[in-house]
């Protein structure tokens, strides 16, 4: 990869949530400590809405599974890949709710975000997982975004 006339960014994280986590340590000693935790932040939550309803994270028909193509129902598989490709897709998706038992919702201060916080919330109570809210943190993204290396100014 190579940018001619701007500067190229690529942070070292494992994925978006470092980045809402401020840094890789801080990230890692909390998902180290807390296994089972499904993260969710207001532009996962405010984009994983289908026909209006927030009771499925990430699984939304216009969410970010829906446009992978992951948000399909099993006939709806078996439709387009045939009985033997829906079954083979079912059983490597699997359920992907079993490996949860928490909720961790970040608060990034962006928008007024009790919308999201509560519909969070609800879906840990619906579960019966764990509900934590925690305020983000922007450091990372404020170093990654501008273009500039920690430590070096212009």
């Amino acid at each position: 990869m190579k940018a001619r006339t701007i500067p190229l960014v690529i942070p070292r994280a494992h994925d978006c949530i470092t980045m809402f986590f401020g840094s890789r340590g801080a990230y890692r000693e909390y998902f180290d400590s807390h296994p089972g935790t499904y993260y969710m932040t207001t532009g996962w939550a405010e984009r994983n809405v289908g026909d209006g309803d927030y009771s499925m994270p990430a699984y939304g028909k216009e969410g970010v599974m829906g446009k992978l193509g992951l948000a399909m129902s099993y006939a709806e598989y078996v439709a387009k890949y045939g009985k033997e490709n829906a079954d083979y897709i079912i059983e490597t998706l699997g359920d992907w709710r079993k490996n949860y038992s928490k909720i961790l919702y970040l608060e990034m201060g962006t928008c007024d975000e009790s919308q999201f916080i509560e519909v969070s919330r609800q879906e840990a109570r619906k579960h019966d997982w764990q509900f934590e809210q925690r305020k983000g943190d922007w450091t990372l993204l404020e170093k990654t975004l501008p273009g500039r290396q920690p430590g070096h100014m212009g």
